[in-house]
């Protein structure tokens, strides 16, 4: 199993908080477990361009194929075909990534 620092950031989609474990899925469908936690890899210097949409979830911006906003929601599809949901609060901060 390959640690997060043997990979390249452009191989990773999402990363997944799940209490004190994360779960980083690849571009190649795998799934890979990690005992630290989201705030860690969110503050990794090699993640930097990644960005929290929940509190749960941090996204490659590569990644993303859509977004939808609808009033107070927003989704954004992601290149494996997976949806994630936006938080109400990162919803501005999303809005402004993608017009970047």
């Amino acid at each position: 199993m390959k640690t997060l620092e043997n990979l390249r950031s452009t191989h990773i989609i999402y990363l997944k908080a799940d209490l004190d474990y994360t779960t980083y899925h690849l571009i190649d469908g795998r799934k890979n477990v990690s005992s630290f936690t989201l705030k860690k890899y969110e503050q990794k210097q090699e993640l930097g361009a990644f960005f929290r949409v929940s509190k749960s979830c941090l996204i490659n911006p590569v990644s993303i194929k859509n977004c939808q906003f609808q009033s107070k929601k927003a989704s954004i599809e992601l290149s494996n075909g997976e949806n994630v949901q936006v938080s109400r609060r990162k919803i501005g901060l999303v809005k402004e990534l993608m017009k970047a």
